[in-house]
């Protein structure tokens, strides 16, 4: 039926009005249902967003202190791989961990945002004073650790306080599980409400559509864009909800990590207190070794040195009787042999003297010339029997009267030139002793500014066997020899060179060797002594003689063996 124009007028206008209001009302709708969906998203959203950086702080809790009680476990029991701090800063991790759940705070680690839940806070409350608990009881027993022993009450205290600490955070990650699943089906019921809405919206969008069928199709592109946000929207939920999902897994793997630091703290610890027991008991065996030693070498030094005085007496005794030639040879070689003992255990004395500190300096005045030609007379029977020449050399810048440890100066020159004269088949050996201002070997560069003090350089030089080469650099240490058949050859330990070594160095002297194999070896080392009160000193001025090298070309005084000047 064809209507007037007016009617005509008339019936468009109300179409259009009515497409309005379809138009309208169908956005009306989208409107609502998007807002639905979008709501809960958001609620989802915000879920992931609260319990996520809470579930992360839970775990690093637990981590952190079980990583600052390895810590100190480690270093408490000696196996230093961390030091201290490393520990602090681990618990002051897990401290600000326990507090942003309170609190809420917003970091690097991420944004947290805490629960209004009094059971939850309370819990986490806990949390934190076992931590501050465990921080005072770690504190006590690093000040304690000098005293205090594994297994003691301090020890057992810490343990415990951990073991509480970690069952307190597993308290908050089973509450933070509990909240979240109240509040996950909270949010799925909420989702399935919407979604009902949602459908019912739609529904009656759909009826409307049906009345109007003649606007069917424009309405259904509405209702298929309407269609595609809301998969749009689902889509997104699952991708949401497969985050959570990951979440969880990495949450379970977290888990799994902190049980396997525990098992390997557990497993560390029990290895670190069987260490610390076995080294217990080894210094305690040390301890009764090193007494037995002692004790050992008292005793024998004791029962030795008795006997052999005894011998030397009868030696001397018997060589007033008269003798044979043959005799009395065979008579001086058990005395010698005796001497030989004596030297032997003295300088074995002296070794363990040094090493324990026991050693003493004893210095007074004396005459470095009388000294020597003492030295010289006592081994001059020595040289002749191997037909050696003895020979002393005395440089003119040298002031005779000191003030030092003549006793161990004796000690020293005696093993040099006695050790010389066992290694010399023939030829001759010289001892030298001149001052030193500067340059040359060793630690000459000492040479004191000091008009009260000189510095004076001793020398053992010898036509013998001679050291090899790469044996010249250990030559000082105990019972350094050249070759295996020398040994048997001469009978030479070089003991005394080792305990030469020692005392130079008490001495606050440096001592060294140089030779050449198969002609001749020298002994050299430098000591500092005090100007005696009468000595001139006019003396230590540099003599005009005095070469580049720090040596002089004085003649100065020499004699030999048998106390003459040798012939020029």
């Amino acid at each position: 039926m064809k209507l007037a124009p007016d009617d005509q007028m008339k019936e468009n206008d109300r179409l259009s009005a009515e497409l309005f209001r379809i138009y309208l009302l169908s956005s009306l709708v989208a409107l609502i249902a998007f807002g639905l969906i979008s709501y809960g998203f958001y609620t989802s959203n915000q879920m992931s967003r609260t319990f996520g950086p809470l579930i992360d702080a839970a775990m690093n809790i637990e981590l952190e202190a079980t990583k600052a009680h390895l810590v100190f476990e480690e270093n408490l029991s000696g196996d230093d791989h961390e030091d201290l701090k490393t520990g602090w800063k681990h618990l002051q991790r897990a401290e600000w961990y326990a507090r942003v759940m309170l609190e809420g705070d917003e970091s690097e680690y991420g944004k947290f945002i805490t629960l209004d839940n009094n059971d939850f806070r309370k819990i986490v409350s806990r949390v934190r004073d076992k931590l501050e608990s465990f921080r005072v009881i770690m504190k006590k027993r690093i000040d304690e650790r000098q005293t205090s022993a594994a297994g003691s009450d301090i020890d057992q205290r810490f343990d415990g306080m951990f073991s509480e600490l970690l069952e307190e955070t597993g308290s908050v990650e089973t509450k933070m599980k509990h909240i979240m699943k109240k509040e996950l089906a909270h949010q799925q019921l909420s989702q399935k409400v919407l979604l009902g809405v949602s459908i019912f919206l739609f529904m009656i969008l759909g009826a409307i559509y049906l009345r109007y069928n003649k606007h069917w199709s424009i309405m259904m592109s509405a209702l298929r864009d309407a269609n595609e946000k809301l998969e749009n929207e689902i889509d997104e939920r699952k991708e949401a909800e497969e985050e959570i999902q990951l979440q969880n897994e990495l949450m379970q793997k977290r888990l799994l990590e902190i049980a396997e630091l525990r098992d390997m703290d557990e497993e560390r610890l029990a290895e670190l207190n069987l260490a610390n027991e076995q080294l217990r008991i080894a210094i305690d065996e040390a301890d009764a070794a090193e007494r037995d030693k002692s004790e050992f070498f008292a005793g024998m030094t004791h029962e030795i040195r008795t006997p052999t005085n005894a011998i030397i007496d009868l030696t001397y005794l018997t060589l007033d009787i008269p003798l044979v030639d043959e005799q009395r040879d065979k008579i001086n070689t058990i005395k010698e042999s005796a001497y030989s003992i004596l030297s032997l255990l003295d300088s074995y004395v002296d070794i363990l003297e040094i090493e324990y500190g026991e050693l003493e300096i004893n210095k007074s005045e004396f005459n470095i010339q009388n000294m020597l030609d003492s030295i010289i007379m006592t081994l001059s029977p020595q040289a002749h029997k191997k037909g050696i020449e003895l020979l002393c050399k005395i440089e003119a810048s040298v002031i005779p009267d000191v003030i030092g440890d003549k006793g161990r100066l004796w000690q020293i020159l005696i093993h040099l030139v006695g050790n010389a004269i066992k290694f010399t088949v023939d030829g001759k050996i010289e001892l030298g002793v001149k001052r030193v201002y500067f340059g040359g070997g060793g630690d000459l560069n000492r040479a004191s500014s000091d008009p009260h003090q000189i510095l004076l350089q001793f020398s053992v030089c010898d036509t013998g066997i001679g050291i090899p080469e790469e044996r010249l650099s250990g030559i000082f240490e105990h019972y350094s020899t050249s070759e295996a058949p020398t040994i048997r050859e001469f009978g030479e330990t070089r003991l005394g060179l080792h305990v030469s070594n020692k005392l130079v160095h008490l001495l606050g002297g440096e001592i060294w060797a140089e030779s050449q194999e198969g002609e001749g070896s020298s002994f050299h080392f430098t000591i500092m002594f005090d100007l005696a009160s009468g000595s001139d000193k006019r003396e230590l001025l540099p003599d005009p003689a005095i070469d580049e090298a720090g040596s002089s070309d004085g003649t100065g005084v020499e004699f030999n063996s048998s106390g003459e000047h040798p012939t020029p």
